[in-house]
């Protein structure tokens, strides 16, 4: 059965238009991100974690690369265990990240992410491909 190339075009041309619109949209859900100022864990369009600082503590490791947020309780966190410390906007790091719900824990390994912000010990990240965004401190 011979396909007409009129309908291979308007394939290729509906293919070319959605991959154009993913890519906006995943543009436009990073820049959401970076306008924020709170410290989170953010995957796709919902916050899985939010600090508090009237419930919540923060720790960093310079020797592990790791940050964590989590309640005073433990019962809700964020850990993330970078392959090197993000300092550089446009830096790219690689990470494993940790997360409660409400139901369970969740693990996310090998992400890339890219530095997007830096504003004194807090960094803004964002992993396009996985859609997760991160904002932590570097504490010393």
């Amino acid at each position: 059965m011979k396909v007409p190339s009129i309908n291979i075009c308007r394939l290729c041309l509906i293919f070319a238009l959605g991959s154009i619109l993913c890519a906006c949209n995943s543009s436009r859900f990073e820049a959401a991100f970076l306008e924020g100022s709170q410290i989170r864990l953010q995957v796709g369009q919902v916050d899985q974690f939010v600090y508090n600082p009237q419930v919540c503590q923060l720790a960093y490791s310079f020797t592990n690369c790791t940050f964590c947020a989590h309640n005073d309780s433990m019962s809700d966190y964020f850990l993330v265990r970078f392959d090197r410390t993000p300092d550089a906007l446009g830096q790219r790091v690689s990470a494993d990240i940790e997360w409660t719900t409400r139901d369970n824990i969740q693990k996310k390994n090998n992400v890339t992410l890219e530095v997007g912000k830096i504003e004194g010990d807090k960094v803004w990240l964002w992993s396009q491909s996985a859609r997760i965004g991160l904002t932590v401190r570097i504490l010393e």
